[in-house]
């Protein structure tokens, strides 16, 4: 090596054929150029096209080519026998987020994993490379958003969304192994949630309702003017953006039967073309329409009671002018936060609870079928489950307390 060191600096530099050093296998390698300079390269996977892709760092010495070699190196990971140059975690996950699910999620979906990545883990691990993150690290992120008074579901939400991307990460030979695999969510927290009850109303409590929503002043007009939206969420079980999206089209009056085949989510706003009229600000949030359905089940036909015929007529006799059934004053689809607020509102005049919700009202409706003895097949296609493991899991403590109910008929004795 020294020789042709020597014969680089004594001969015509233009003259000498350039000189290569091997280096242990996939440490790349060290070339004395024609110019005097040395060069080194280190390759990590093939392009599309099959050419290998490679790093290359020049010095005035072999030292110091191999001083910025070596850094380099220090960048990659060995797997499978093939180097890869390692990433953050925020670029990792920032590419994914941008380039891939931003095309194949629905909007309220990416908006959720959005904020799970920008919210959490960069924070958390963006300057790590992605295989050096270990399961110490997400156990570690865990019990800090445990200490932080974080929901299971959230806490989970980041577990899950790690470990889907290592997933694809070792089906790229991109990381050796899934730093998300071995990580536990706290027992103290599954617990509260099997405890933590489905809240619905009790059939005097249903009847109060009904009654408050159908309320008028002595000149005929009707108090609520959300009135039959909510008696009508409470008898079909819909969520709340089925209903919004509901037309008139999706209704057979003859049969009494409405068909579900439609949603309205509210999504963030990434259109900033589209512009409140009262502030002249972009809209933080914006109601889009979802053709497809949440789940291959949510796509249904849904019978009407007596009390939904009586409040789709009321509905009916609003709205005929518009296209959505359960459209607001302008035509336009009714939002979580206001039909909340008029359904708040409406308890506390009926001297109910305010604790429930909007999303209560389908509780309710699935908690009366069960009561009802209602199979539990119908009771999931009813309410456009994916299958009957969710419903079962949701309304466990009804299930069990019909159970109980069940076996206590069979006393014989009295």
């Amino acid at each position: 090596f020294c020789h042709a060191l020597n014969e680089a600096m004594y001969n015509d530099k233009n003259a000498n054929p350039p000189v290569r050093t091997r280096r242990d296998n996939g440490a790349g390698s060290i070339t004395l150029r024609k110019d005097g300079r040395w060069m080194g390269s280190i390759q990590y996977g093939y392009k599309a096209d099959g050419k290998p892709k490679r790093i290359t760092v020049y010095g005035k010495t072999q030292q110091e080519a191999k001083r910025k070699l070596r850094e380099k190196s220090e960048e990659f990971v060995k797997n499978d026998g093939n180097i890869i140059l390692a990433k953050s975690i925020k670029d990792w996950f920032s590419e994914w987020l941008y380039k891939e699910l931003k095309y194949t999620l629905k909007p309220k979906s990416f908006d959720a994993k959005e904020r799970t990545i920008n919210k959490f883990i960069i924070p958390n691990f963006g300057y790590i490379q992605i295989n050096q993150l270990t399961s110490k690290d997400v156990q570690a992120l865990i019990n800090k958003m445990v200490k932080q008074g974080y929901s299971l579901s959230q806490i989970d939400k980041v577990r899950s969304t790690i470990a889907q991307k290592y997933r694809l990460g070792m089906q790229n030979n991109e990381v050796t192994i899934n730093p998300a695999l071995n990580a536990k969510l706290p027992a103290s927290l599954k617990a509260e949630v099997e405890a933590k009850q489905v809240l619905a109303l009790s059939e005097e409590e249903v009847k109060k309702l009904t009654e408050q929503a159908y309320k008028t002043y002595p000149n005929g007009t009707k108090v609520y003017s959300r009135g039959e939206f909510i008696v009508f969420l409470l008898n079909t079980g819909l969520r709340l953006g089925e209903a919004a999206a509901l037309t008139w089209d999706d209704v057979d009056f003859d049969n009494h039967t409405i068909t579900v085949n439609k949603s309205y989510v509210q999504a963030l706003n990434r259109d900033k073309n589209n512009i409140n009229p009262q502030t002249q600000k972009p809209y933080a949030y914006t109601m889009i329409l979802q053709k497809s359905p949440k789940t291959t089940r949510s796509t249904r036909v849904i019978p009407l009671n007596k009390e939904a015929q009586r409040a789709l007529k009321g509905l009916w006799d609003c709205n005929k002018k518009y296209e959505l059934v359960c459209a607001n004053e302008n035509g336009k689809p009714n939002v979580s936060s206001n039909l909340n607020r008029s359904l708040k509102y409406m308890l506390k005049q009926a001297g109910i609870s305010t604790s429930y919700s909007v999303h209560s009202l389908r509780h309710t409706f699935a908690t009366q079928l069960f009561r009802n003895h209602v199979d539990i097949e119908i009771i999931s296609q009813l309410l456009g489950h994916a299958d009957t493991t969710i419903t079962y899991n949701t309304y466990i403590h009804i299930i069990q307390a019909e159970k109980i109910e069940a076996v206590g008929s069979l006393d014989f004795v009295k």
